[in-house]
Parts: C-alpha cells; sequence; structure tokens
C-alpha cells in the first residue's frame, strides 16, 4: 500500500485476504487430485463447485449484516444453483446469521408446508470451534395452526423458544421448510430484532477480517466434506460396492447434515447406454415427507428445475401391489417413475423418508434396458414421450414461483 503507513488491523486484514487466496488455491489442487478430476465428463463441473463454493462463502459469511439481520433465501441452497451438498428439491433453504447477545422474534406462517426444520449453530459451518446447538422440527398441528412465531434469544422466554449462544455473535439458523407440491402455498417467514444491536460496524478491518478468516475455512470444508468426500461417504455405506443401496439411520446422519427423524439410503450408481437400475420400495406408511433423488460425484444436485431427477410422495406412480417402483438410466425407458441422470454416470440417488409409522428400505437390481419390460409388472405407470414432455415442462414455472421469477 503505498504512502500508507498500515495499522495493525490493516496488516490484519491484508493477511485474512492473503489466507482467503490461498485457502482458494489449496481446494483447487485437492480438487484436480480427486479421482472425479480424472473422469473427462466431471472435470467442469469441478471446476464449477470450486466457483460454486466461492460464491456461498461470500453469501454465507461475508454479506450478513448483523445489525439488521435477514433470511437469505435467494442466496442459500437454490435449485442447481447452489446444489453443495445436494440439496433437496422439495425444499426451501434459508439462512440466518444473529448475534447471541440479542433478542429476535421470528414469526411466518406454514402455508402448506409439511414439515419445518431449523437447526441452529453457534457459528459459521466449516469451522472448527462451530457446534450445531439445537435441531427443531415443527408442523402447523404441533404449533397450533397455521401462523407461528418463535422467540430467539439466549435467556429462556416464555412459549416457543430458540436459544442462542450468547458467546458467539454469529450464531447460525439454517431452514428447511419442505413443500412437495411447489405450486401450493409456500408460507411466510421472517425476522424481528427486539433489541438494538450495538457494538457492530461492517467497516471495521478487524470485523471483515474476522470474516475473510471465516470464508477461508467455510470454503475448504464445504469442498471437502461434501464435494470432494461426500460420493465417497456413500460408497462406503455399500462397502464400495456400486448399483447397492447403503442404509443410514438418522440418528446418524444429523450429526453430519440431516434430520433424526428420517431414514436415508444412498445408492452409489454407474450404468452404461443399454442399462437400467430397476428401484423397488414398499410404499412409506405414514411418513410426512419421502422422495428420491439424484445427484453427481461432486454430490452436487442434478438439474431438477429442467428435468425429472427426483419424485416424491405426491408425485411418484405407485403400483396395484402397493410397491414404488423406479427406473433410472441415461435414456426415457417411458416408465412414469424415471430418474433421469440428465446422460452421465456415475451418480448417486438418495431416498428420504421422514417420520414413517414403518421402516422401509429400498431394492435395486441391474438388467438390460431391452428387457427392461419383462421385469415390470403391467401394472407399472408408463408416459409417452409427449407427455413426458409436459410434465417436465411444468418444472420450470414452478420453482421460478417459489423464488419470486428469478
Amino acid at each position: 500500500m503505498a504512502n500508507v503507513i498500515a495499522s495493525e488491523s490493516t496488516r490484519q486484514l491484508q493477511r485474512a485476504w492473503s489466507r482467503y487466496y490461498a485457502s482458494l488455491e489449496t481446494a483447487r489442487l485437492e480438487i484436480e487430485a480427486s479421482p472425479h478430476f480424472a473422469q473427462a465428463q466431471h472435470r467442469a463441473q469441478g471446476y464449477y463447485v470450486l466457483a460454486e463454493a466461492q460464491a456461498m462463502a461470500y453469501n454465507w459469511i461475508i454479506a450478513p449484516r448483523l445489525n439488521h439481520p435477514r433470511i437469505f433465501t435467494h442466496t442459500a441452497w437454490i435449485s442447481y444453483l447452489y446444489g453443495l451438498p445436494a440439496n433437496c428439491p422439495d425444499i426451501i433453504y434459508s439462512m440466518l446469521a444473529l448475534d447471541g447477545r440479542y433478542r429476535y422474534r421470528l414469526k411466518g406462517r406454514y402455508g402448506d408446508l409439511s414439515l419445518m426444520l431449523l437447526q441452529v449453530f453457534n457459528g459459521p459451518m466449516g469451522i472448527a470451534s462451530t457446534e450445531c446447538t439445537g435441531n427443531y422440527e415443527y408442523t402447523a398441528e404441533e404449533t397450533g395452526g397455521d401462523e407461528f412465531e418463535f422467540i430467539l434469544s439466549p435467556e429462556k422466554q416464555p412459549g416457543n423458544w430458540i436459544p442462542l449462544d450468547p458467546t458467539s455473535r454469529f450464531n447460525v439458523i439454517i431452514f428447511r421448510r419442505f413443500l412437495p407440491d411447489w405450486n401450493t402455498d409456500y408460507g411466510t417467514l421472517d425476522i424481528d430484532t427486539l433489541d438494538t444491536v450495538e457494538d457492530y460496524d461492517e467497516a471495521s478491518e478487524r470485523d471483515l477480517a474476522q470474516r475473510l478468516d471465516w470464508a477461508a475455512d467455510f470454503l475448504l470444508a464445504t469442498l471437502r466434506n461434501y464435494a470432494i468426500s461426500l460420493y465417497e461417504f456413500v460408497l462406503n455405506l455399500t462397502g464400495q460396492r456400486i448399483n447397492v443401496w447403503g442404509n443410514i439411520p438418522g440418528e446418524q446422519m444429523a450429526s453430519i447434515a440431516g434430520s433424526s427423524t428420517c431414514s436415508y439410503s444412498f445408492l452409489p450408481y454407474d450404468i452404461s447406454e443399454d442399462e437400467a437400475l430397476l428401484i423397488e420400495l414398499d410404499a412409506p406408511v405414514g411418513s410426512i415427507y419421502w422422495s428420491f433423488q439424484l445427484f453427481d460425484v461432486w454430490s452436487k444436485s442434478l438439474d431438477f428445475t429442467h428435468a425429472q431427477t427426483d419424485f416424491n410422495m405426491l408425485n411418484a406412480a405407485i403400483d396395484d401391489d402397493n410397491k414404488v417402483r423406479a427406473v433410472l438410466s441415461l435414456s426415457d425407458p417411458g416408465v412414469a417413475n424415471w430418474l433421469d441422470p440428465l446422460g452421465r454416470a456415475p451418480g448417486a440417488c438418495v431416498f428420504c423418508n421422514y417420520r414413517a409409522k414403518t421402516h422401509v428400505e429400498p431394492a435395486c437390481r441391474l438388467v438390460k434396458l431391452g428387457e427392461l419390460n419383462k421385469n415390470l409388472p403391467d401394472c407399472t405407470e408408463t408416459v409417452t414421450l409427449a407427455e413426458r414432455r409436459a410434465i417436465v415442462a411444468k418444472r420450470r414455472p414452478a420453482q421460478l414461483r417459489l423464488y419470486g421469477g428469478w
């Protein structure tokens, strides 16, 4: 800095900036060292997620203003824009950063949400000292009607209360609002500050240096834990076998990125043009939400806005024998429950089942695409190419509606 005598806080800011860019270079080298990068069809996506993680680091760590907190939805997990790690098509994700010393009122409506999850952390995600301090699940029935109100604060409050860590000035709340039918009422969500937030200056060199340090850690953690490692985690569930389901209870997934009231099954798949995976499942009973969804080897959701890469309890075809049958194949097999991998393999599929009264696990078998009909009962629902196009065409306007036409 020519002609400027740098203070210690300025030098701290410069060091943080340098560390952030050093972490980005470290991330690039680790992406390139991943076995996924050796596959030409996945190589470009490796750089895509590298850029995506940078955008997420800004959105989640740098952007929040603690003196006027707001709920970020368009810059959380959304469609294929921010798809790490495998964001669910039927969940509206939001994030909120709060100074834990003060009181806030969270309010809104459920609308047609089937479930709302709140996960609270006492610091930015990806930071070694950050801990999850609470997982909360709510439905309209459980909180007494369509409208809800919660107080978030360090001290216990009457009514619906969610504790914050008063020693942290950057508590993070992640919202997951389940809307299986994208065309229905997605409710509302808002935050009011009940106290005056003091001692915050977004122009502070020390504060921004702290945010840059956090952003560096967030960036590396996001890429290491999800983009590079999640597919390997799925493989480990199946003993490194492909085209086989691996199951994990919600209690174990809750410590990673899930819910303790959900059972999860993961399928690492790899198929050729003339093959298909036939997936079978006893239709879940009493679930508040269940779905199948595809994601790629970098743990990024496939483009569910423009392709049928998923289906859920409301739009799934269920056969007369009460079984859900789906087909995962590179080309459209004409089966209603087709999972479209967008012409790329390998990848992974996840089955999520929340609050089911009975525990069910999917099974699958690899068949030749030309022999698929021999392996399906006559009652399996089929669609024509024109019908598929019409079904897929409805996805984009429904997703646009959820986020105000972005």
